[in-house]
């Protein structure tokens, strides 16, 4: 996800997971390039091995989000993590959330939506979860 040159754009509690295929490509899975309020939150964001999982952009706050994989460090926010996500089964696709992630409860309420990509309330423990699950438990 890409905001080029934009203004006002909300990126909030998405799950990108190894996203920049192209060769030409070394960084990127959540950015917001020569814009302005640009809100990137509640993201989990993975990329593949030797590639930045995301790149440093002016008019963007980047604030609660998780990153993984990344052989450069990050844009991090006051309150971004670096670590495994847990999910259940991304060799299968399943992003869910795994008990102990450390993306459960450990979100901002900034944006946040009031369900995720299934349609579960949110928050259902003492927080947000980043990414686009939230967890329900084992």
């Amino acid at each position: 996800m890409h905001a080029f040159a934009s203004a006002h754009v909300d990126f909030i509690n998405n799950t990108a997971y190894r996203n920049n295929h192209s060769p030409a490509l070394d960084e990127g899975q959540i950015v917001g390039q020569s814009s302005s309020d640009v809100n990137i939150v509640n993201n989990v964001m993975v990329a593949f091995d030797g590639k930045r999982v995301s790149a440093s952009a002016t008019g963007a706050t980047y604030q609660y989000n998780l990153y993984w994989n990344s052989s450069v460090a990050p844009a991090i926010g006051a309150h971004d993590l670096v670590a495994d996500p847990g999910f259940v089964n991304p060799a299968c696709l399943d992003f869910r959330l795994a008990s102990g992630s450390p993306a459960i409860d450990s979100g901002s309420i900034t944006l946040a939506p009031a369900i995720d990509l299934l349609g579960t309330a949110r928050p259902l423990g003492t927080g947000y979860d980043r990414g686009a699950y939230e967890f329900v438990g084992p």
